[in-house]
């Protein structure tokens, strides 16, 4: 047999056939073939290794980490839940054999899915937002993780099992105070993460804003600043030592939110602090008051929180004035004069209560309460005088005459001239809210507080005040 096709002779431009061997021919088409099932078996390999190795790390992460931004309360209390349940298991080389690196990110990614599993349950975090916050800062931690998952699983046997008290001495951070990443990372100068409160409501607020900054500090000596804008706090104090930014672009900063709407904790700021949440910028919202981590620098923020002389001046003036009042109706004065200073909450706080922890009948209920409160006083003292302030003067007035104490001065000033009067006093009667706390607090003595139940979800319970280790705060039934 015989090929016969066309070829240009040089010589001649005759054509003519030419034969040629098929043998020949043949075991060039059998190379060809071969080259080509070659090919195309390496590109199976290929395929096959790349989705193999997709799919385990899709397997394996279950999210992927965003960034969310959080406009209103519905957005930032959604109901997503990230599954992390899976993220613990196990994983081997056989996964992809001979790929070294491959194996080490599978270690690093399994410890801290465990991390992220163990902080989750500790802290009841559910937002979305802080999930991916925290999941892709710990995937970029490899060298601190082992430690981390050392400490939180020690954390988690010793004090946060079901059987388990927490026994620590304040300050007590949602998780051991060894949970921390350091990133070495700076901001215009600022060493990341740094924080800084957003000056919100009235100054019992902002005080417990401004404590839990300068806790932060002390416990993770994280930076933490105050933006320049106008606040009760420094018309007020003399002493505060966390330093105000030049510039605030609002922009740049992470609003960190409490965890949940209906609920009065803020274990995200404890993770933002510690570094777990990423080097960013924070700025604390929804009013954070974490006496559990503050009340451990009693002795420092009194010193932080020390009023201005002008403001010393008219409170000691005024409460001169409570002294000669008192001395004039009082019958035994052989004993020494006790001052206890009283603050009664009204105006918005009794219908805040009413929405917010289902109490109802709030003025008929503090009759009750600061009846039993000033007995206890009476009872221990013969010279007592009651140094009374409100946001309702008219309304607390009442209150005080159907109680029948003759000797009581009732005083109208401003809140921070109020404040400073109450902390000169020898003891505190409180009612709701969180001015009157820091009265107590920046104050000598024993301070009464309203005992509510415990299931109205209202914060300042007596588990409140245990784990901030204020024992001279005590419980009175406010009902």
């Amino acid at each position: 047999m015989t090929l016969q096709f066309p070829v240009t002779n040089m010589t001649n431009p005759a054509i003519k056939t030419c034969e040629v061997d098929t043998k020949l021919a043949g075991v060039g088409f059998k190379f060809f073939k071969l080259a080509v099932v070659t090919l195309m078996t390496l590109l199976l390999m290929w395929s096959y290794t790349t989705q193999h190795l997709e799919t385990d790390d899709r397997r394996h992460r279950q999210y992927k980490p965003i960034a969310i931004n959080m406009p209103n309360d519905k957005a930032r209390t959604m109901s997503d839940k990230v599954n992390i349940s899976d993220h613990t298991e196990e994983y081997h080389s056989s996964n992809c054999p001979g790929s070294l690196n491959y194996t080490e990110n599978l270690v690093v990614n399994d410890t801290a899915a465990q991390i992220v599993a163990l902080v989750l349950r500790l802290t009841s975090i559910k937002r979305a937002d802080v999930i991916a916050l925290l999941d892709s800062t710990l995937r970029n931690a490899a060298p601190q993780l082992a430690f981390l998952l050392d400490v939180l699983q020690d954390f988690d046997t010793q004090h946060a099992c079901e059987a388990c008290h927490d026994t620590r001495p304040p300050p007590r951070p949602v998780l051991d105070a060894r949970i921390r990443l350091d990133h070495n990372v700076s901001w215009m100068g600022l060493s990341l993460p740094a924080l800084a409160m957003n000056p919100l409501g009235r100054l019992g607020n902002q005080m417990g804003e401004y404590a839990t900054l300068f806790a932060f500090k002390k416990i993770y000596n994280t930076t933490v600043v105050l933006i320049p804008t106008e606040s009760a706090l420094d018309a007020s104090f003399a002493g505060l030592s966390i330093p105000h930014l030049k510039k605030f672009n609002h922009s740049a900063w992470r609003p960190v939110y409490r965890d949940d709407a209906g609920l009065y904790t803020y274990h995200a700021t404890h993770l933002a602090a510690a570094g777990l949440l990423g080097p960013h910028l924070f700025l604390l919202m929804d009013y954070p008051f974490e006496a559990a981590v503050f009340g451990a620098y009693k002795t420092e923020l009194i010193k932080e929180f020390s009023f201005n002389e002008t403001v010393m001046r008219q409170a000691e003036a005024r409460l001169e004035i409570a002294r000669g009042i008192a001395t004039n109706a009082t019958s035994g004065q052989g004993d020494p004069q006790v001052l206890v200073g009283v603050h009664v909450r009204l105006t918005d706080y009794p219908d805040y209560v009413r929405k917010k922890f289902a109490l109802k009948d709030i003025q008929a209920q503090y009759e009750g309460y600061l009846k039993r409160a000033t007995n206890f006083f009476l009872r221990r003292h013969a010279n007592v005088v009651f140094v009374v302030t409100s946001d309702d003067i008219k309304s607390t007035t009442k209150i005080f005459l159907k109680l029948g104490v003759n000797t009581t001065y009732i005083s109208q000033g401003s809140a921070v001239e109020d404040m400073c009067m109450l902390t000169l006093c020898h003891h505190h009667i409180i009612t709701l809210g969180t001015y009157g706390f820091w009265t107590g607090f920046l104050g000598p003595g024993i301070t009464i507080y309203p005992q509510l139940d415990p299931d109205s979800g209202y914060p300042f319970t007596k588990s409140f005040y245990g784990a901030a280790g204020l024992a001279n705060f005590i419980p009175m039934p406010f009902s």
